[in-house]
């Protein structure tokens, strides 16, 4: 892959993981994000059920189950 590319990629992720922790409120391990998102991608194409995409956020962002903030991040992982 181009160096381009690649660095637009890494922007990118950047970018989603600023605006997850700003929609958390609170500072989040960067590894753990990116394991998130890339868990909540594949759940979501292999059409994991949304309760389950809901936990697997909630437990790494310490974001309770049934918070609306939760439906931002789905959000934010969809649209990038």
């Amino acid at each position: 892959m181009p160096k381009k590319i690649i660095a637009g990629q890494e922007e990118q992720i950047n970018e989603i993981i600023e605006r997850i922790c700003e929609i958390a409120g609170k500072p989040l391990p960067s590894g753990s994000v990116i394991g998130m998102i890339g868990k909540v991608i594949h759940m979501r194409e292999i059409g994991t059920d949304e309760i389950t995409v809901r936990k697997q956020i909630s437990g790494v962002t310490g974001i309770g189950f049934n918070d609306l903030r939760i439906d931002e991040i789905i959000f934010e992982i969809e649209e990038q």
